[in-house]
């Protein structure tokens, strides 16, 4: 993989030294004809479905797992992109197609999850749920029919690794993760990171752009998310790293990062 100007691949030697905990995971790939391409697949649907006379049965739903890649587009003014736990990483459009139900351009502003889609997609075709199986997310038809609200709820993100790629508004420029969990509430946005405990608390209606973490100013607010966060991730068991990474080099890590900013 070729290096880019700002970025430096590290290899494995070099990476275990900043490792201090949990799987390692490596991005080894280019989105870029994927990007190019993206804007052609929504027509591309369309056409077939228009083509099947399958038009006025059938919900279109366009969104994305993650944020952009930052080194091919800008999520401002959101933070960071796509391997990230900034919202440039995990907020993502969420556009619907129901012909006969929506007029252009309605807008909802209630957050979301991926998780949500398959539950929906049962009411929606009038599908029971399997016996047994559960479901982390809720249906989002009340708020697609403009009936109803859905109820208030957490929202949470977990991911135990470390991805490479790291830069300006990441949290560090050698990686743009590392291990760690998130929760949202209302406006309320609370990051933990594994390696050192450490907390960030945003304001999300003012500060959307993460920048002013508010932990210090904010302590009962910054517990009050913690504890929902600990206790989302016993109830559904999610990891969290424990053993040091024996090979894991602190003073290298740090001498590393001074030299990439």
């Amino acid at each position: 993989m070729k290096e880019r100007k700002g970025e430096r691949s590290l290899n494995r030697r070099d990476f275990l030294k900043t490792v201090s905990a949990g799987t390692v995971s490596l991005w080894m790939g280019g989105l870029h004809s994927c990007a190019r391409k993206e804007k052609e697949r929504p027509n591309i649907i369309y056409i077939n479905v228009d083509n099947l006379s399958l038009s006025d049965k059938t919900v279109v739903v366009f969104s994305s797992d993650n944020g952009g890649v930052r080194r091919v587009t800008s999520m401002a003014p959101l933070k960071a992109g796509k391997g990230s736990y900034y919202e440039g990483g995990i907020r993502v459009p969420l556009i619907i197609s129901w012909p006969g139900k929506y007029k252009p351009g309605m807008t909802c502003d209630t957050p979301v999850s991926g998780i949500d889609l398959y539950p929906t997609f049962l009411e929606l075709t009038h599908t029971p749920k399997t016996e047994g199986k559960v479901l982390d997310g809720i249906s989002m038809l009340p708020l697609m029919t403009r009936r109803g609200k859905i109820k208030e709820r957490s929202l949470f993100w977990h991911f135990p690794i470390y991805l490479e790629g790291g830069n300006q508004e990441t949290r560090d420029p050698v990686f743009r993760t590392r291990p760690g969990s998130v929760v949202q509430m209302g406006n309320w946005k609370l990051h933990e990171y594994f390696e050192d405990r450490s907390l960030e608390l945003y304001n999300l209606r003012e500060d959307v752009g993460e920048k002013h973490n508010r932990v210090e100013e904010y302590p009962e607010k910054a517990k009050e998310l913690h504890q929902r966060l600990d206790a989302w991730r016993k109830a559904v068991g999610a990891p969290i790293p424990a053993r040091l990474n024996p090979e894991y080099d602190r003073r290298y890590d740090m001498r590393l990062r001074r030299n990439q900013q």
